[in-house]
Order: C-alpha cells, then sequence, then structure tokens
C-alpha cells in the first residue's frame, strides 16, 4: 500500500467529495455536533465513576448511573469506527499506514505517557512501582498491552479507566483490515451494499459469540487468565475477558457500517442535510439507549447469557440516531450556549477523560488502596471533581494535546513530501495556514486547530471502566 497523508478529521473525514455524501463530506466542513457527542461521552463517565466510586448509594435510577460508563464508552467506540474508516477508502496507493499510525499515536500517546508518567511517580505506591510488578506494569503502559493481562490491567490502581486505550490502540493497529474488509468496493471505485453490510453483519456476530463463548464456555479461558479464583470473583473474571477486543468488534464495526451508507450515499438526502443543532434533540435520540440501560445489572454478569452477549451491541444500534444527528454539518454558527459548551467540552474529552478517575480517587479519599470512599459534604466533593477534572483536562489540552497533535501533522506532511520526492505515487499535504483561516459558509474558520473535529480516543471511552 503506498504512502499518503491522512486529511484532517475535519476535512471531511478524508472521504473524496465525489464518492461521499455531498452533505457530509465537503472538504473544510465543521462538523460540531461530533465535539458535542465527545463531550457528552465524556460527561458521562465521570458521572459514572462519581457514583460507582462513591459507594453505589441506593438512588432511583441506580441501573442507568451504574451504566453510563458503558454508555460513555460504547459512544467513544463507534465514533472511532466511524472516523478512522474511510481513509482507507482511497483509490490504490493513496492511502498510508505509517502516516495514519503516526496520526494516531500523536493524538493519544503524549498526554497519555505524561499522565502515567506523574501517576507512577507521584501516586503508585513505590515499593510496587520498583518490584517486578511494578516494571512489568511500566511496560505494558508503555506498549498499551496493559489489559492484555488481568494482572496488569489495573494500572497500580493509579487510573481504572485507562483500559479502554489498550482496546483503542488495538483498533489502530487492525482498522486497515476492518475498512478494507468493508470498504474494497471503494477502492476499486464501485459502488456497494450488500456485501459491506454483511461484513459489518459479520463483524457483530464475531462479538455475539465471542461473548456467548465467555458465557457459556468461559471456564477454559477463566482459567487461563486468572486461575483457580472463588465464584465470588466469576462474574469479574468474566467481564474483564467480554471485554476483550473481540468483545467490542461491534461497536466499532457499527461506526464504520453507519460511515459506509454515508459515505456511498444510501441514506435519504434529508438525514444528511445541514442543520442547526439543539441540545434537545440530542437528549430525545437519546431517551431510548439511556432507557437500555435499566438492564445493566443484569446484562454484566454471564448468569444472563443473552443479554450478557448481546447488550453492548443492542446499545450501539441505539446510539447510531444520535450519532448520524451528530454528524450532519453546521447549517449556522453555532452560537447558542449549550452548543458552544459541548463543542468546549468536546475539546477537552479527551484530557477530561484522563483526570478524572484519579481526580475521584483523591476527592473521595480512597487512594490507590482503594479505602472506603468518604463522601460526607458530598455536593462538595462532586463541584470539586468537576472542578479539577477540567482544570487538568484544560492543561492537558493547552500544554500536551494541541502541540503534540499539531507536531504529529507536520511529521506526516515530511513522511508523505519525503515518499513523493522518492518518486511515489503521494499527495502531499497542505502546510498549516500562515494567516487567519478562512471562514466558511457557517462563519466558522475551515482551517486551523478550533476546525478541527478532533479523532476520538479518544475512551472511552468507558464501558464501565
Amino acid at each position: 500500500m503506498s504512502e499518503a497523508p491522512l486529511p484532517d478529521a475535519a476535512h471531511g473525514h478524508g472521504a473524496p467529495a465525489e464518492s461521499a455524501s455531498r452533505p457530509l463530506a465537503a472538504t473544510g466542513a465543521w462538523l460540531p455536533g461530533l465535539d458535542v457527542l465527545r463531550g457528552i461521552a465524556a460527561a458521562a463517565v465521570v458521572v459514572h465513576h462519581s457514583f460507582s466510586l462513591g459507594g453505589r448509594p441506593d438512588v432511583p435510577g441506580i441501573a442507568i448511573w451504574d451504566g453510563l460508563g458503558s454508555w460513555g464508552v460504547g459512544l467513544f467506540f463507534i465514533l472511532s469506527g466511524y472516523l478512522l474508516c474511510d481513509y482507507f477508502w482511497r483509490p490504490r496507493r493513496q492511502a498510508s499506514l505509517k502516516v495514519f499510525w503516526v496520526r494516531r499515536i500523536f493524538r493519544v500517546a503524549p498526554a497519555y505517557y505524561v499522565q502515567v508518567g506523574l501517576l507512577f511517580l507521584f501516586f503508585a505506591s513505590p515499593a510496587l512501582l520498583m518490584s517486578e510488578v511494578g516494571i512489568r506494569q511500566i511496560l505494558t503502559q508503555v506498549t498499551f498491552t496493559h489489559y492484555y493481562t488481568p494482572d496488569t490491567s489495573s494500572s497500580l490502581n493509579i487510573n481504572g479507566a485507562l483500559w479502554t486505550l489498550s482496546i483503542e490502540m488495538t483498533l489502530y493497529l487492525t482498522m486497515p483490515l476492518l475498512a478494507l474488509a468493508v470498504g474494497w468496493p471503494a477502492v476499486r471505485g464501485r459502488r456497494a451494499l450488500l456485501v459491506p453490510m454483511l461484513v459489518v453483519a459479520a463483524f457483530v456476530a464475531v462479538t455475539v459469540a465471542y461473548r456467548l463463548l465467555v458465557a457459556y464456555q468461559g471456564g477454559a479461558l477463566q482459567t487461563f487468565y486468572f486461575g483457580d479464583i472463588g465464584p465470588e470473583t466469576v462474574p469479574i473474571a468474566r467481564l474483564y475477558l467480554a471485554r476483550q477486543f473481540p468483545g467490542w468488534l461491534a461497536m466499532f464495526a457499527l461506526g464504520i457500517g453507519l460511515r459506509w451508507l454515508i459515505y456511498q450515499r444510501y441514506l435519504p438526502d434529508r438525514l444528511l442535510r445541514p442543520t442547526r443543532h439543539r441540545l434537545w434533540v440530542f437528549a430525545l435520540l437519546f431517551v431510548p439507549s439511556v432507557l437500555w440501560l435499566l438492564l445493566t445489572e443484569r446484562a454484566v454478569y454471564f448468569t444472563h447469557p443473552f443479554l450478557f452477549a448481546t447488550f453492548d451491541v443492542v446499545l450501539g444500534v441505539l446510539l447510531l440516531a444520535p450519532l448520524l444527528y451528530a454528524a450532519r454539518p453546521s447549517s449556522s454558527d453555532e452560537g447558542t450556549a449549550s452548543i458552544r459548551a459541548g463543542v468546549w467540552l468536546g475539546d477537552r474529552s479527551y484530557g477530561l477523560y484522563l483526570w478524572h478517575f484519579p481526580v475521584i480517587l483523591v476527592v473521595y479519599e480512597r487512594g490507590t488502596d482503594l479505602l472506603p470512599p468518604d463522601t460526607s459534604h458530598i455536593l462538595f466533593r462532586l463541584l470539586l471533581i468537576w472542578v479539577l477534572s477540567l482544570g487538568l483536562a484544560m492543561l492537558s489540552f493547552r500544554f500536551v494535546e494541541v502541540p503534540a497533535r499539531d507536531y504529529g501533522r507536520r511529521l506526516s506532511r515530511r513522511i508523505a513530501t519525503a515518499q513523493r520526492g522518492r518518486g511515489e505515487d503521494v499527495a502531499v499535504p497542505a502546510p498549516p495556514p500562515t494567516g487567519p483561516p478562512a471562514a466558511g459558509p457557517t462563519g466558522r474558520p475551515t482551517d486551523g486547530p478550533e476546525a478541527a473535529v478532533r479523532i476520538p480516543l479518544d475512551a472511552k471511552e468507558t464501558r464501565t471502566p
């Protein structure tokens, strides 16, 4: 596969205008709804962990509070599948694995390494950090493989939300194969519906089959990973097994499938036209998926094999409607305060996801020993969680994520330029603008860092992380 530059996420998600749906693929289109969606997903995970790490108080709608973590992570994972796939649907000799991975690494790794380094140095137990277990933990954290084995999955109890980054990085390694399996007709310049949708259905079936295997025949896998464990630990062990990459493949496939329907213009035009996004529309579209969370408690136990195997798949299907709405271009300057706030939060959603968990451990006075939470003056503690988490997210965004992302873009341009200098058939990305970005039809700049819809983890995300 010859190498070519990966386009910015804001610029039509990489789909050529002549192949993709015109309303969603116009170069330079600002898609504020996707930023809003990421902000909502991150907020849901924070709310969930504020509840679950606070001792799971018996409050109305307890299943919904308990399921918001899975809800937010699922939303992040579907977004990842949706945003990353169509880069590989370009004509032959235009997609570059090197550039794709450079962009992804510089989007995710720097802020992650900064946080893990700080927490290991100042938050983790020094005796544990310098032990054999600690050295193994450091090596797996550096390589994003910490969730591959149970003894490193907890990240020394510094941050229980980091497991999703291991899944996300696995997606980056496999995305070329997943995207080409669905979108090979586009690479050959053809239009197709049946075969790509069958491939998506096959990926969904893999997830359901894998989780059924864990539910019915998970004993062998459980013994391989955990050895002999007591019956009280079995639900946790089976949930860990279900959350390995095959257990999430369906979520990524659903995002890829929706992008294919848009890319190939199989959806009605009225669903793709520009719109003025409204927060109440998002809320209305979220109702079915939130109500589905009432089954969370039953779904996490392998003793209910059908729900255990299908819960997240159904959740993903119910989240496609708000994703489609979010992916519509803006027909205005999105000047409402709620949408502006959602875009602002979406910009900082990765930092918020990274930092909220250790902040909650500190505010509840639990530490890495996971002591019983102190929930006295609970309203003050909840406010403090949000203030500290947002403050750290702002610092991460300003001083780590934006510089690293911009450096990754410059590096990818140099790689593409060097390849073209060797006579390869590649496109060279345009250099960053030297002046203020031009305004698009909505009045919003169409280039520059504030125009981009940042590709999410970004996760994660989060099924009950």
